[in-house]
């Protein structure tokens, strides 16, 4: 969402120069500005359905959220779930592409649209798959780069983890090249545990100091994920089915205990156990998955009043 954020304002500020340009009065889609007068800048945001897992490449909630966000800040935005025809583009300044593999376009006329709106000074802003394209030379000749299926990777770059709050400047406590990172803040505030993937699918726990200094020390020997603190110091996190301890002292030079097996979740019928917990402040006790029954029973139960037994 971050990323979105950032986007909107790209859009909203430093395109306002755009809209308030003159055009050639004779080409499609150009307006008259009167001098001094900065008309709202058209945006149309092409959207599709929604692919992947939960929270994840929802293309219809980005346009059913920034459609009136843009417009409430002086842009004249719409959208659709389908790429724009000629008529929609004739009356749009920024085009936004955000829908899976959007650069797939097979129609001659909208292809051809697309670069009759390039051509008269047409803006594009492609996000995340929208850069994908069964047809990567021609869309990269559109907006400069594409993704090529079975050669392109995701990138291996440096990820920024900041912490900060209402009254103070942001601190940036990690620069590595990871591919994701969760951080967990102990209690008292002198650690952060944060679990990171150096490599794809290669998940560690590491632990800093904070606020940050140098030395950064594994706590994981072979793999982990989900860091989580009790309040008396002691550092938990899954691997696999199993809930791992370890010890992180300060006293004053940082000392690792080794991660010793907690508990063992057993998967039941095949079915892998999620890595998700939550453990209670003072350590004792867990929330977690755990399979239950046959894996193959599809059967839905419905538990009604389910809140009064915690009156009991």
């Amino acid at each position: 969402m971050k990323t979105f954020l950032l986007l909107a304002s790209i859009i909203v500020t430093s395109l306002t120069n755009f809209a308030t340009a003159a055009q050639d009065a004779g080409a499609p889609g150009a307006r008259s500005v009167r001098a001094g007068v900065a008309a709202p800048l058209r945006v149309f945001i092409r959207s599709g359905p929604k692919s992947h897992g939960p929270g994840a490449h929802d293309y219809p909630r980005f346009l059913k959220e920034w459609v009136p966000l843009l417009n409430e800040r002086g842009a004249k935005a719409v959208g659709a779930e389908a790429f724009p025809t000629k008529a929609q583009l004739d009356e749009t300044d920024v085009l936004i592409l955000h829908s899976q593999a959007a650069g797939t376009i097979p129609s001659p006329a909208d292809r051809k649209n697309l670069s009759d709106f390039v051509a008269r000074g047409g803006g594009i802003v492609v996000i995340h798959a929208a850069a994908v394209s069964d047809d990567p030379d021609w869309f990269k000749g559109v907006v400069g780069g594409s993704w090529r299926n079975g050669t392109t990777k995701w990138l291996e770059g440096p990820m920024h983890l900041y912490f900060t709050d209402r009254d103070s400047k942001p601190v940036l406590f990690v620069d590595q090249p990871f591919y994701a990172i969760v951080a967990s803040p102990s209690p008292d505030g002198r650690f952060v545990a944060y679990e990171a993937e150096p490599g794809p699918g290669q998940y560690q726990i590491y632990v800093r100091r904070f606020p940050p200094t140098e030395g950064t020390w594994q706590v994981s020997t072979d793999g982990g994920t989900s860091p989580r603190w009790s309040r008396d110091g002691r550092l938990f996190f899954a691997h696999g089915p199993e809930i791992m301890e370890v010890q992180v002292t300060a006293d004053p030079e940082v000392r690792i205990g080794t991660p010793t097996v907690l508990f063992k979740r057993a998967p039941t019928g095949g079915v892998a156990v999620p890595a998700s917990f939550e453990v209670s402040p003072d350590g004792s006790r867990f929330l977690a998955y755990e399979p239950v029954g046959d894996a193959s029973d599809e059967r839905i139960t419905v538990v009604q009043h389910w809140f009064t037994e915690f009156a009991r």
